[in-house]
């Protein structure tokens, strides 16, 4: 579920909203840059009037579910930005090891 203004970007939804930064990070370990890049594509082109919609609301309080769903996704653009726009590559070349880096929160 999204607000109405971002109901084309569904079809991401079940596969990038994922509830957790470890979630997140794996799924981005464990997918194909061709898959981060399809990702980028849909959601560059949104990402500015996603951020101001999403400007409305506090994280430090209860979102409506399709807002927490549309912030979901905005932090799945933000944790492969790195991977599509420098590396080139899911993971970090010649970086610290993925599997021993633990994400704490």
């Amino acid at each position: 579920m999204l607000p109405k203004e971002f109901l084309d970007l569904t079809d991401l939804v079940e596969e990038w909203a994922l509830g957790t930064p470890q979630a997140l990070n794996s799924k981005r370990l464990n997918s194909s840059i061709e898959q981060l890049d399809n990702l980028y594509s849909r959601l560059d082109q949104r990402m500015v009037s996603i951020m101001s919609y999403l400007k409305k609301f506090s994280v430090s309080e209860e979102m409506p579910e399709a807002v927490d769903t549309l912030y979901r996704l905005a932090r799945a653009f933000m944790e492969i930005a790195p991977a599509v726009e420098l590396f080139r590559d899911p993971d970090i070349p010649d970086g610290f090891p993925s599997e021993k880096f633990k994400i704490v929160l």
